[in-house]
């Protein structure tokens, strides 16, 4: 069975992403319909999430964004995302209970105790 690693090649991506807006841009400043705004909606939105996973992508100096998160982080931000998503709390709510557990977190959180070196 092979390897599988899949090569992502970082420059492609970012070009890729450069045109997708570009496109987008260019088809809102040129279409004049307003039926015709789909399509440059959606050339920048992919153009963002592109974006977005180019400057996530490793390089030669650092390791992929997502190298070391744990499985735990990505299913309490799931489930969290679910819960503001089925509850339709206003903002003016939500903004201030994320800085209080974001606080919280932080605070709460177990420290690493210093070892004394061995002799």
């Amino acid at each position: 069975m092979t390897s599988t690693d899949v090569p992502v090649n970082r420059a492609l991506v970012g070009v890729l992403a450069l045109v997708c807006v570009g496109l987008g841009a260019l088809l809102w400043l040129f279409t004049g319909d307003d039926t015709a705004n789909m399509w440059p909606g959606a050339f920048i939105r992919v153009g963002a999430v592109m974006g977005a996973l180019w400057l996530a992508l490793p390089t030669r100096d650092r390791e992929a964004a997502w190298a070391r998160v744990s499985i735990w982080n990505v299913l309490g931000t799931l489930l969290a995302l679910v819960v503001i998503v089925r509850t339709r709390l206003p903002f003016k709510l939500l903004i201030p209970a994320a800085a209080f557990f974001a606080i919280a977190i932080l605070v709460l959180r177990p420290r690493q105790k210093e070892r004394p070196g061995r002799r």
